[in-house]
């Protein structure tokens, strides 16, 4: 699926904390593992022009926005490859929103936010804007509620020996 040279995208959580850019320069030939070398890094262990082998899960493809590469044998129809009801995610690529709540382990509201943010431009423009903050304002609130919560309860009289 991958050649030496292809422009990728490295989805390593645990090296980079976001999605970094690289370019493929060895494949191994005993598994999935494939070095790239680093067109820009978030870690400071990972400057760039570092290399560093990934394993092949961990990459996508830099693709044509335009093209979306019709099934075949060899490769099975994704969900990825078609977008229900408009076509705003789909010009970016094969990477959709989805995806990044996916791997980056996000919870619905991440998730909303992610969304609506990607596709204001394309699709509800304010609107998607309005609805992004609305859900962060909740994530706050649920966040805020759940330090609240986390905290020992400091009461008067409940020293040793009192019941």
């Amino acid at each position: 699926m991958f050649k030496v040279g292809q422009q990728v995208t490295v989805f390593d959580r645990y090296r980079f904390t976001i999605p970094m850019q690289a370019f493929i320069t060895k494949l191994s030939a005993v598994n999935d593992d494939v070095e790239v070398e680093l067109l820009q890094s978030s870690s400071p262990k990972h400057p760039i022009g570092d290399r560093v082998w990934v394993h092949e899960q961990q990459l996508l493809a830099q693709a044509d926005p335009a093209a979306h590469p019709e099934p075949t044998p060899e490769r099975e129809r994704r969900a990825n490859d078609r977008q229900v009801g408009g076509e705003h995610y789909m010009k970016h690529g094969e990477f959709q929103p989805w995806d990044a709540w996916w791997l980056w382990n996000l919870n619905a509201f991440q998730g909303a936010i992610i969304k609506y943010v990607v596709r204001y431009r394309d699709k509800n423009g304010l609107q998607d804007l309005e609805k992004a903050r609305h859900y962060l304002e909740k994530l706050i609130e649920c966040e805020k509620e759940k330090a609240r919560d986390a905290k020992p309860a400091t009461g008067s009289g409940g020293g040793a020996g009192h019941s």
